[in-house]
């Protein structure tokens, strides 16, 4: 069995960002990282922008090769950790291997989810999640370019960032189609329908069409593409089918150990600390308590996995008793068709979040308000308020007439000055 002081599981941003802050902080200390992918760190948000041809491969990394070497960080690539036993602090490793350590990151991340459908292994059947996704984006845009208008047809199966992110890059080379999602209306489970319509329009004017209480049966064709089979029966034909059903977070192999998973994210305090006082969790597969919310939440994004990611490398390698808790507010933007789209803190419908809507022509937000407090918001094409509502959350300012935010014309960052 092999020993290790710090042992992280993940090579994406949030486990590289722990393995370099704790390399800061502890400069002889064994850390090992074990990562299911064979690649240099690279930017998962420029992904979109490469299929696009707007940013070049090579400028996708952010590490040079030497980065492992230089950091003196030992990385087992192709590798993913099969078994963990808190109580004796042992990883068992899929080809084996075990190592000992007196800490450990989880930062397993997830895996885009795939409903198991037949066809779903054709050839132009799409995930944007990584890098081997994206470069066979490219491929099948190449397809596309190429063929007579009328085949130049695609299906986006779900309603989210992804979703959009496909459409997006369809339209960019002139492709539309349809979008299929399961919900009444598109991002129900976060939007109202003032706020979806707004991004509906847009996908409309942009050739798609939205097909709502709806699922894809099955993916049609033979080798490649030609088409899908919808849950009303209907054929629809086509070259390219994008999957934006979410992830799946990689928490398998906590099976059988004592390790706390809530809604199948990995649950930690305001330190990152799971269950096992030794072992954190951060970035997309961790549910963490936000002291500034009040509650456990996610957040599946890339800003929110490099910051705690410093925070989980710092509070492993400190020596103090005392560590430090999340002190940011996770948000999420992205630009799409000319619009503006953010989602800040916890934004999940509930019966104890009071939801408050306002909006004008060509905007709309949600205020979600948890005891009085601002817990969370979308915004949609204002994203002027982005800061301001940040600083009402962080600064904890209590709402005692939350009716009084849905007039349009009242300024949140006089409001939150006032607080």
């Amino acid at each position: 069995m092999n020993a290790v002081k710090y042992l992280i599981i993940g090579n994406g941003v949030c486990g590289v960002t722990a393995a370099e802050t704790i390399r800061g902080a502890d400069h002889e200390a064994d850390i090992v990282v074990v990562g299911r992918e064979n690649k240099r760190l690279y930017s998962r948000v420029l992904l979109p922008s490469y299929v696009k041809g707007l940013t070049l491969r090579e400028n996708l990394f952010l590490k040079s090769d030497t980065f492992w070497g230089d950091n003196n960080v030992r990385f087992l690539n192709d590798r993913v950790v099969s078994k963990i036993d808190d109580e004796a602090c042992v990883a068992i490793l899929d080809d084996g291997t075990s190592f000992q350590f007196e800490k450990a990151l989880i930062a397993t991340g997830g895996r885009s989810r795939r409903l198991g459908l037949l066809g779903e292994d054709l050839e132009g059947v799409h995930n944007l999640q990584t890098l081997e996704d994206a470069d066979a984006l490219v491929k099948t845009i190449q397809l596309l370019k190429s063929l007579p208008e009328y085949k130049r047809k695609v299906v986006i199966f779900g309603g989210g960032f992804i979703s959009l992110e496909f459409a997006d890059i369809f339209a960019q080379y002139g492709v539309g189609g349809i979008i299929v999602i399961r919900r009444p209306y598109y991002w129900e489970d976060r939007l109202d329908q003032e706020s979806s319509d707004i991004l509906v329009s847009a996908l409309s004017q942009k050739g798609f069409r939205i097909y709502t209480d709806s699922t894809v049966k099955e993916i049609l064709g033979t080798g490649t593409v030609e088409g899908v089979k919808l849950s009303n029966g209907e054929i629809y034909g086509c070259t390219a089918v994008g999957l934006g059903l979410g992830i799946e977070l990689n928490t398998s192999f906590l099976t059988g150990s004592k390790i706390e998973v809530h809604d199948g994210g990995v649950g930690t305090d305001q330190f990152l600390q799971t269950s096992a006082a030794n072992i954190f969790a951060a970035g997309d597969v961790a549910k963490f308590y936000n002291p500034l919310i009040g509650r456990r939440i996610h957040a599946g994004n890339w800003t929110n996995a490099l910051l705690q990611g410093r925070l989980a490398g710092t509070n492993m390698a400190s020596v103090a008793q005392e560590k430090t808790a999340i002190d940011f507010i996770s948000s999420y933007g992205a630009n799409h068709f000319g619009l503006s789209i953010v989602f800040v803190g916890a934004v999940a419908k509930d019966s104890e979040t009071m939801v408050v809507r306002r909006g004008d022509a060509g905007w709309r937000e949600q205020l979600f308000i948890r005891n009085n407090f601002l817990v969370g918001a979308t915004i949609i094409n204002r994203a002027k308020d982005r800061g301001a509502i940040t600083n009402i959350i962080k600064n904890r300012g209590m709402i005692t007439n939350p009716t009084e935010l849905a007039d349009p014309a009242l300024s949140l960052d006089t409001y939150g000055t006032a607080l």
